[in-house]
């Protein structure tokens, strides 16, 4: 079986010459926030094929972003890169067009039909912010409790100085997305693990997959890629066959980055002693809690104790 090749990109950044310097700044933003990024200026080789290297930037990367503008709106060549990313998804529904207006402009035609995060008129801090909300997409609800609106009717009432974090939680919807990510050499404690954590499936708390669950005749990178990308929470099976496979040690990494993020999270489970402190999940606490390996252990208090972290982590059905 060939490697698997890391997750897309998740962005290709569009813009004409004049757009430059914002396309430079906003693709900084999102690559300094942990996300990933084709940008012309960069990635684009000199000698290399223009229209072959947009086709692919559009084929390798999640989404597109337009950098909106009345010359990116008259230009010829982002029409076909923002035409290519409305095709895959005409309905925005997994939101993979996303307009960012730098200068005023009115969209027109098909453009006019999808919201646009607006960096007009803001200065470098708000315009950030904006970008990397938008780019979420996630609820609008706010980091911090808002002011109680009734509080200016009492006499007296001082307005409240302070406001209690709502701190977000990637595992909230139910059922959650579980990607299992595993050695060949150790698909016997996967299966294992599996039977531990069927009632919580039951139950309607998770929802697991595998790259043992790929069907004969399914692309393996495509169906990779795409349940990769609809996990909340990756259970890394940790053992020495698991730290010495590039498809594994790929996997992880790119899993952290999204746990970084906090848009998933990430739970190191360790079968079998081994080196995985270098790793990049490194910092992470590993189960069982005792941070003894589960082949050390009596098996079914190992997984028991697996079984009572996640539920720790995860909501009531």
């Amino acid at each position: 079986m060939a490697p698997l090749e890391p997750p897309q990109k998740d962005f290709f950044v569009s813009y004409t010459r004049a757009d430059k310097k914002w396309a430079e700044w906003i693709a900084t933003q999102l690559e300094d926030a942990g996300y990933t990024c084709i940008l012309q200026t960069w990635d684009f080789l000199p000698g290399g094929n223009f229209v072959l290297d947009m086709q692919k930037a559009t084929i390798q990367t999640r989404r597109t972003i337009a950098v909106l503008s009345p010359d990116y709106l008259s230009a010829l060549y982002p029409q076909a890169e923002w035409a290519a990313a409305f095709t895959q998804d005409p309905t925005s529904e997994d939101g993979k067009l996303l307009p960012i207006r730098v200068q005023k402009c009115t969209p027109s035609g098909l453009l006019a039909a999808i919201g646009y995060i607006d960096l007009v008129g803001k200065d470098e801090q708000k315009a950030r912010e904006a970008l990397l909300k938008g780019v979420a997409r996630r609820r609008g609800k706010p980091d911090t409790s808002p002011a109680f609106p009734g509080a200016s009717t009492f006499p007296g009432a001082a307005a409240s100085s302070t406001s209690t974090p709502f701190p977000k939680n990637p595992l909230a919807s139910l059922p959650v997305e579980t990607f299992i990510v595993y050695a060949r050499e150790d698909q016997a404690y996967r299966e294992e693990l599996e039977r531990y954590l069927y009632p919580l499936e039951n139950a309607g708390q998770l929802h697991i997959w595998h790259q043992g669950k790929i069907l004969v005749g399914d692309e393996i990178q495509k169906e990779t890629d795409r349940h990769f990308f609809k996990a909340k929470l990756f259970l890394l099976l940790v053992s020495s066959y698991f730290i010495s496979s590039p498809d594994c040690s790929m996997l992880a990494e790119q899993a952290m980055k999204r746990h970084n993020l906090n848009d998933a999270r990430v739970m190191p489970i360790l079968l079998s002693a081994c080196y995985w402190q270098g790793s990049s999940f490194g910092k992470l606490n590993p189960y069982p809690k005792s941070g003894k390996a589960i082949n050390t252990m009596q098996r079914d208090l190992a997984y028991l104790d697996i079984i009572h972290g996640l539920q720790e982590l995860l909501p009531e059905a």
